[in-house]
């Protein structure tokens, strides 16, 4: 996240605990002046993948790299 932000990219971030996921985004906000677009979702189900799809085509209109970690 830090090294797509520092080149400048919107990115969103997608994890299951939301208290972590909100602490990470604002690091990279705040270190990086970057758009980043926090997902709660679990990716182990297919609700879940499609949820965060959903919601990072909604907030930040296209997905142009996928980066699975």
């Amino acid at each position: 996240a830090h090294a797509l932000a520092e080149e400048g990219c919107r990115i969103a971030i997608v994890a299951r605990g939301p208290e972590r996921l909100a602490r990470m985004a604002e690091e990279v906000r705040r270190r990086h002046q970057a758009q980043v677009l926090p997902i709660s979702a679990d990716l182990s189900s297919l609700q879940g993948v499609e949820k965060a799809i959903d919601e990072a085509l909604a907030g930040l209109g296209r997905i142009d790299v996928l980066v699975n970690n």
